[in-house]
């Protein structure tokens, strides 16, 4: 009876997080240029994973997954901060992650003129794309 309970608990915790990700707005994505017309010219790779959704290593593109060493790199052992963040230029994603859904959305609307990708500076001063995620 125990483990019964512990099944549906577990089960039960699973569906409301899913659930409460579902509602989540996403929020755009910040990407180097160059990263995200790699995504865009090698997203069928990514659709053939049997994840859902894909967490996509935008570093390590073309590879669907990532070697060891570039796992390493991206691993960040900080402690989030407390101290209230001051605006300014930010840093483009390295690590995002899509369903099936949308990454073949974010494609098809990039392709179609759909969605406009913006510009900005990032706090190198390179030149940063943010684009929204699209709803299908």
């Amino acid at each position: 009876m125990v483990k019964r309970l512990r099944v549906i608990l577990i089960a039960g915790s699973a569906a409301l997080l899913t659930a409460g990700t579902a509602e989540a707005a996403q929020p755009d994505l910040l990407v180097l240029p160059d990263r995200l017309n790699c995504l865009v010219a090698n997203y069928e790779a990514y659709l053939q994973t049997s994840d859902d959704p894909i967490v996509i290593f935008l570093d390590a593109c073309p590879r669907v997954v990532p070697t060891t060493e570039e796992l390493l790199g991206s691993a960040t052992n900080s402690v989030p901060s407390i101290k209230k963040k001051i605006t300014g230029p930010a840093s483009p994603d390295s690590i995002i992650a899509l369903s099936k859904r949308e990454l073949t959305c974010l494609v098809k609307y990039l392709g179609n003129g759909t969605i406009q990708p913006t510009t900005e500076k990032g706090a190198g001063g390179e030149a940063l794309v943010r684009l929204p995620i699209p709803e299908c």
